[in-house]
């Protein structure tokens, strides 16, 4: 049985920030409107299914506290977080625990529009999902732990996919659903992190630790004992180090097309920048039963 990494007990699943007609950000749309204030309309995904399909998109106009970014798993890849996307998200956890449909000050705006879509929520939700629309975000907390989090960043992967890695980001964005983050203390924590789950030598421990051939979920840190970040531990340190450098490298090749070119763009250019070797390495120095398995 393999051992456990101790990142296991602060992995999390992100929030449901669906639908996407409801809560989502159209970017094309989005403009000020003036007085601190966001106009956008939400969008409608091409993968859309009904319901939600067949409604028509909303043209809202909220405080602009109450627009977040949110990390969605098409937006990421090895190390860099190449898209970004923005959703209607109560502003903060008074809110949350809060009836702010009243119209609580200064989120006026926010209120009356929120309003708007938990009704359209309510009369086209399936019999088996939350009565409310915010019921259905924070399922289990999901939302309120990542806003309560405090200040600092996190390593955020996708719940799913045939290849494992992760991407740095402020706590200040909103995780979805279909990744799982974990909360790191430095940033250098993060790219430490990064670097592991982004190793290629790590790449067919993490997907034998799953037990279907798509999810990850949090398989990869049952399955594979990645330590804890020592800041006193030269490897460490040389690891972190380099999940800097592979951020860079990520970000200068992203050609930002589809999400299976983009990524698959960015693990050529680590590899072909030699930085990917210098990352197995060192996996291989601190993790040898795990790496090159077959």
């Amino acid at each position: 049985v393999s051992e456990a990494s101790q990142y296991l007990d602060s992995v999390k699943n992100g929030a449901t920030i669906f639908p996407a007609v409801l809560v989502r950000v159209d970017m094309d749309t989005l403009q000020s409107g003036g007085h601190g204030r966001l106009r956008f309309n939400t969008m409608m995904p091409r993968n859309a299914k009904a319901p939600w399909s067949q409604i028509p998109r909303i043209s809202a106009t909220v405080e602009e506290e109450c627009v977040r970014q949110v990390v969605f798993s098409s937006d990421i890849a090895p190390f860099h977080r190449f898209r970004e996307s923005l959703a209607l998200i109560p502003p903060d956890d008074a809110l949350i625990s809060t009836q702010f449909e009243r119209g609580i000050a200064p989120y006026a705006l926010f209120s009356r529009a929120w309003n708007q879509i938990d009704q359209i929520w309510q009369q086209h939700r399936g019999p088996n999902s939350p009565q409310t629309l915010l019921q259905r975000i924070n399922h289990l907390g999901s939302l309120v732990a990542q806003i309560q989090s405090g200040d600092g960043h996190r390593v955020v992967y996708p719940k799913s996919g045939s290849w494992f890695f992760g991407v740095a980001v402020s706590r200040n964005l909103i995780v979805d659903n279909a990744c799982y983050y974990v909360n790191v203390a430095t940033l250098q924590e993060a790219h430490y992190l990064c670097a592991f789950f982004g190793a290629d030598e790590l790449q067919v421990a993490f997907r034998n630790a799953r037990n279907t051939d798509r999810h990850f979920d949090t398989y990869p840190l049952r399955g594979v004992p990645i330590p804890i970040f020592d800041d006193q531990n030269p490897l460490h340190i040389e690891l972190a180090e380099l999940g800097q450098l592979a951020a860079g490298v990520a970000e200068r090749a992203a050609i930002y097309g589809t999400t299976a070119r983009t990524r698959n763009a960015i693990r050529d250019a680590l590899r072909q920048d030699g930085i990917m070797h210098e990352i197995n390495q060192r996996a291989q120095a601190l993790l040898p039963t795990y790496c090159g398995q077959s």
